[in-house]
């Protein structure tokens, strides 16, 4: 039996590669003897980088940049195919993770940095940048992303604004016919797993803002601020940011970046199975493993272990999710079994130091439960 063991990472826990390790040992200690194939998997969010670097055998670059709040911070990222193509993931430098609770403020933070080290790729010679867009600090609409290439957002006495959401507040002129023609003519890979636009109920404030730091009063302050620059972007270049499917994410990047520069927003999980050829690998296989910290109706809507399980059911596989925790009704259309790997009650913290030991014990059971079927 091939089984392809294909997890997402587990947050704060262990990174996708040492998730599938944990599965595969675990397996391979059953009565089972499978076949095992590991494919660690993203979905644009944390780990991204590492998924694609270490799948493409791609080089780690470093670069010091700004963080959210304007500090100093060591950030990697990754070139593949002789630098042609570079990989740029969001949290490195401009997400939550940067940060501890106390300095959650979506009204301060800003993508900069993130844009720091995209200039960074364009200027050693990248042709084409995935950006993945996940765990964002920001609510901004990637305005600190687009200052740092170059694009001029200037207030009503034409010096520039200041960083984050309060700055983009003050914007009274928007100036992008000066940016370089290398910059504008990369091409930008937007992975993301959200679909939510900018403005609205289902926005980048009141979706995505409570989530990094703002209470009732700042998302309505900060849907007031999206609102405004929409208009001022539609101004300056005549499209309106709003009616860009998934352009909400990471706090509006997507619908932001598509209106002056060279973008396409896609799947962060599928764009990723298509690169690593995860339908070669499931063609000849009978059981997918896929697994995540926490399996929730966000998880089942769109992302990596919905994805990976949703090729695999189109494919004839027999497919199990491995979770932290998982729903209270777990049915969904992609998963045959759903399966929480904690055996008995405990704290968070002591669930994350046993995440490894847990999953292994679990998949375990699972190859003895398949070495039955057969």
């Amino acid at each position: 039996m091939k089984i392809v063991i294909a997890p997402n990472s587990f947050k704060n826990s262990l990174n996708a590669l040492q998730v599938a390790n944990a599965i595969e040992r675990g397996l391979k200690k059953s009565k089972l003897n499978p076949a095992t194939q590991l494919i660690p998997i993203a979905d644009g969010g944390d780990y991204t980088l590492e998924v694609l670097i270490e799948h493409f055998r791609g080089e780690y670059r470093e670069v010091t940049v700004e963080d959210p709040l304007q500090r100093p911070v060591k950030a990697r990222y990754g070139l593949l195919q002789q630098g042609k193509i570079a990989v740029v993931e969001y949290t490195k430098a401009s997400g939550l993770s940067l940060l501890k609770p106390d300095e959650y403020n979506p009204m301060q933070a800003s993508s900069y940095g993130t844009g720091q080290i995209m200039k960074k790729c364009m200027e050693e010679g990248a042709k084409e940048i995935w950006l993945g867009v996940g765990g964002s600090a920001t609510v901004e609409a990637g305005v600190g992303l687009l200052q740092a290439l170059d694009i001029a957002f200037l207030d009503e006495n034409g010096q520039p604004v200041n960083r984050g959401a309060s700055g983009i507040a003050k914007i009274a002129k928007i100036d992008w016919q000066q940016v370089p023609a290398k910059i504008q003519k990369t091409r930008i890979k937007i992975l993301s797993d959200v679909e939510n636009h900018l403005l609205g109920d289902q926005g980048a404030a009141r979706v995505f803002g409570p989530q990094k730091g703002a209470d009732a009063p700042m998302v309505e302050h900060l849907e007031e601020i999206l609102t405004r620059y929409a208009g001022l972007v539609k101004n300056a270049t005549g499209n309106d940011i709003n009616e860009i499917k998934g352009g909400g994410a990471a706090g509006g990047i997507p619908a932001s970046l598509s209106a002056f520069l060279h973008t396409e927003i896609v799947s962060g999980a599928d764009f990723l199975l298509q690169q690593m050829g995860f339908d070669k690998a499931i063609a000849d296989a009978q059981v997918l493993i896929t697994a995540e910290g926490k399996i929730d109706e966000q998880t089942l809507s769109g992302k990596g272990p919905a994805i990976a399980a949703k090729w695999a059911r189109k494919a004839g596989l027999f497919v199990i999710g491995l979770g932290g925790s998982i729903p209270t009704q777990p049915d969904s259309e992609y998963f045959d079994v759903l399966l929480a790997i904690g055996n008995q009650p405990q704290s968070l913290e002591e669930a994350l130091k046993l995440t490894a030991e847990n999953l292994e014990r679990t998949s375990y059971m699972v190859g003895n439960l398949l070495a039955v079927k057969g």
